[in-house]
């Protein structure tokens, strides 16, 4: 039962990794004319996180809420009875 979810893993991991790579190296030349101009640093950073964090946090709680129906299925599946019963 576990080896589907273990198999996917890691390339569910690697593509969004492989996203966020993309992303930064479609930026690299912007990043670079900012930087020549004299932009500091911590603009540059606040120009490229806050769409990496945004898609981080929502793609947390997706698998959150995969997760937890998943759990109440494999509860079922595996007591036989609800999981609210005590």
């Amino acid at each position: 039962m576990t080896a589907p979810w273990a198999c996917s893993s890691g390339p569910c991991r690697r593509l969004g990794l492989q996203r966020r790579v993309y992303a930064a190296v479609q930026r690299t030349q912007e990043i670079g004319i900012r930087h020549a101009i004299g932009e500091r640093r911590a603009d540059i950073l606040k120009m490229v996180l806050p769409p990496g964090i945004a898609s981080s946090v929502s793609a947390l709680l997706a698998g959150l809420a995969a997760a937890l129906r998943v759990r109440g299925f494999l509860l079922i599946f595996f007591t036989a009875s609800h999981p609210a019963t005590p």
